[in-house]
């Protein structure tokens, strides 16, 4: 079961509210720092922001843990993006 806050993460994101989600998404990921979809998001977030290095270190993260991989195709692109 997914927590409010991954959701208000994710409209925050969707309205443009970057530092509010990051906020958010880090929120997500103190609870549960293997949680791969926050992980993926944080991920893009960062990367959006400019933020590239951290980025990076989020997908890495992201594609250890996403054992079913289910983002393991957009992690590809963006990674790609980033050389």
């Amino acid at each position: 079961m997914r927590s409010a806050d991954y959701g208000t993460a994710r409209i925050l994101l969707m309205k443009g509210s970057r530092k509010d989600a990051l906020r958010e998404f880090r929120r997500v990921l103190r609870r549960n720092p293997k949680d791969v979809d926050a992980l993926f998001h944080l991920a893009r977030l960062r990367l959006r922001m400019g933020h590239g290095v951290r980025a990076r270190k989020l997908f890495g993260m992201c594609a250890r843990l996403d054992a079913r991989g289910r983002w393991t195709r957009e992690i590809v692109s963006y990674l790609k993006k980033l050389d």
